[in-house]
């Protein structure tokens, strides 16, 4: 997307530069705006604009998903990869939507411990509360 973002620039540039006459002089070199070519060069300075802030924009996005690690030049690395993840776009929104379903069911058996472990309806945490022994909230005294 920075690419196509770019490539705006580009277009916008050249409108720009298209729609100027520059002079080289003793003096130095003007430009001037020709008024027929007014329009041509308010679009051309404006989509060079908006192309350089989505490429910004674009860039920026790609390092919250991509991090840069600096190692020094010639260092040996390992890189590991804990789980796998699909790069084909189709298969990531069903990889994602598999993530989705897993963390329903592990919600769903996360209800169900806390409803085996839940004080009033279980006889034995009642009878272990009622000697003083304290019975965790969650299964194995887990943090949620």
């Amino acid at each position: 997307m920075a690419g196509i973002a770019g490539i705006l620039t580009g277009l916008g540039e050249t409108g720009q530069a298209l729609s100027q006459t520059t002079s080289t002089s003793a003096l130095g070199s003007t430009q001037s705006i020709n008024s027929e070519d007014a329009l041509v060069n308010l679009l051309g300075n404006a989509t060079s604009s908006v192309g350089s802030k989505l490429a910004d924009y674009y860039i920026k996005l790609a390092e919250l998903y991509h991090p840069i690690v600096e190692i020094n030049p010639g260092a040996v690395v390992n890189i590991v990869f804990l789980e796998g993840f699909p790069l084909d776009p189709v298969k990531a929104e069903e990889y994602e939507q598999q993530l989705s379903e897993e963390a329903m069911q592990s919600t769903n058996s996360n209800q169900i411990l806390d409803i085996i472990t839940n004080t009033p309806l279980n006889p034995l945490a009642k009878d272990m509360t009622q000697q003083g022994i304290a019975v965790p909230p969650t299964p194995f005294g887990l943090k949620q």
